[in-house]
């Protein structure tokens, strides 16, 4: 049992160092002022919800940018999609339900030139209402953001951290179309693998998603996204559950309180500097800890439990 505690300590000190150097590096899209006249081909995935698309297309129209041809996407017109692909300088993929700012295309196509970027995939900032979102998505970010270190993304080659969002994603279009690449989350991986170079950071105010979901959609979807951090790795998923939620339990069973200090202090910087990273607040995400650990281990506990055995 003490091995094992040992084990939960080390993993916690881990996944603070992840946090420390995420806070410390900041790894957010900054904004820049320069414009630029290249052609953005806007694609918006489908989706049933009119009241999303609407305000994503009436935030488009507010960007400062001209060069931009915004594209629905159907299940009828994905030769549409091709013949665009084939007549713009860059791809941007938006999910329905988000809705972006001004300076937003801008600060992207700014970073994808100084950075030679194949893509650059924005995490954007999760507008919650509701007491069950306050609950389910700030935990997603806490997932990812004390595993992966987002800077180490662009500068790492190889797959060692091949992490994205599917919510928004740029790409080089000359890149896109010569690869034969597909917008998705698994995208970073192929574009690693062929050695060109992407990056994902957090949206900084200039991109934000709300959810549409409700009850069961909301925990199903959230769980296949936490799941999606994992590489849709059972093993690994359940590895984290078993460490994250199952650890800190034994070892308020079986550990001195007074030597409790330390876990529970890096736990509490922690969900501070999370919080802190994607303008969430702080001190509701510390009140609602562990209920929103509770909801991590429903939601990922189901979405590995349907991969299995749906």
């Amino acid at each position: 049992m003490i091995t094992f505690i040992y084990v939960v300590l080390v993993f916690l000190i881990l996944r603070f160092s992840v946090t420390l150097f995420n806070f410390l590096s900041n790894p957010k899209l900054g904004k820049y002022g320069k414009h630029f006249t290249d052609k953005v081909t806007i694609i918006i995935t489908p989706s049933p919800d009119k009241k999303s698309l609407k305000l994503l297309l009436k935030s488009i129209r507010e960007q400062d940018y001209e060069q931009i041809e915004v594209i629905v996407s159907t299940a009828d017109n994905q030769e549409e999609i091709d013949i665009a692909a084939q007549n713009c300088d860059y791809l941007l993929f938006l999910d329905a339900h988000t809705t972006i700012r001004s300076g937003l295309i801008n600060s992207l196509i700014y970073r994808v030139k100084v950075f030679d970027l194949a893509l650059l995939s924005i995490i954007p900032d999760e507008t919650t209402h509701s007491f069950l979102e306050k609950c389910m998505l700030p935990v997603k970010d806490f997932v990812l953001l004390n595993l992966v270190p987002l800077r180490l993304i662009r500068l790492l080659p190889g797959q060692v951290f091949a992490v994205a969002s599917d919510k928004c994603m740029f790409f080089n279009a000359a890149l896109y179309r010569n690869h034969g690449w597909n917008a998705g989350r698994d995208i970073i991986k192929m574009i690693k693998a062929e050695n060109f170079k992407v990056e994902t950071l957090l949206g900084n105010r200039l991109i934000s998603i709300s959810s549409s979901y409700h009850s069961s959609g909301l925990l199903n979807q959230s769980g296949k996204d936490l799941l999606l951090n994992f590489g849709n790795n059972t093993i690994a998923a359940l590895l984290y559950l078993v460490l994250v939620i199952a650890g800190p339990l034994i070892m308020l069973a079986n550990y001195e309180y007074a030597l409790l200090i330390m876990p529970v202090g890096l736990i509490f910087l922690t969900r501070i500097m999370i919080s802190f990273l994607v303008r969430q607040n702080p001190l509701l995400n510390v009140l609602l800890h562990l209920v929103q650990m509770i909801m991590l281990f429903i939601a990922l506990s189901k979405a590995v439990f349907i991969r299995i055995f749906m």
